[in-house]
């Protein structure tokens, strides 16, 4: 498959949402290592119904956008398969390693995955990929930084 023939509009907005999505909801393991049967749910919960409502979303924009109808429909079948393809190799990779090693390395594949896309299009856009990695990355540790702050908040108050 040739990289430049790749429309990246019918995958980034869900691949990246599954990716912040995923990495924040993993990363709520390095304060709770035993709530890892509680992240795999949430995750598939993200994979199936958030992603339904994010891909209709996106296709009433599309839609707005007055693309034709074969692109509305192509967006939005990639857009969700691109979704539920990260949201279930992050289900897989904590159900494979021991929960502490299976966060690090959802984290690691997401920011490599948002790395790669931002370098794509960053090198589209004739521009230097650089300033659009640590952008796109930086926006990412951000929500997990916040999410794991909310996540202890939270947590601190229930108990």
């Amino acid at each position: 498959m040739n990289i430049k023939k790749v429309d990246l509009r019918k995958i980034t907005f869900g691949m990246t949402s599954a990716i912040v999505t995923g990495i924040a909801a993993v990363g709520t393991l390095f304060a709770n290592p035993n709530g890892k049967m509680l992240v795999i749910p949430s995750l598939l919960i993200f994979a199936i119904a958030d992603n339904i409502a994010d891909t209709f979303g996106m296709h009433i924009y599309q839609d707005s956008e007055l693309l034709k109808e074969k692109q509305v429909w192509m967006g939005t079948l990639f857009n969700y398969c691109a979704r539920l393809a990260v949201s279930l190799l992050f289900i897989a990779i904590l159900l494979i390693f021991p929960t502490v090693t299976a966060a690090i390395v959802c984290v690691v594949i997401g920011l490599f995955l948002l790395t790669l896309i931002s370098y794509i299009i960053a090198k589209r856009r004739k521009t230097n990929p650089v300033f659009m990695i640590v952008e796109h990355v930086g926006l990412a540790i951000a929500v997990l930084t916040l999410s794991s702050i909310a996540g202890n908040i939270i947590r601190s108050q229930i108990r």
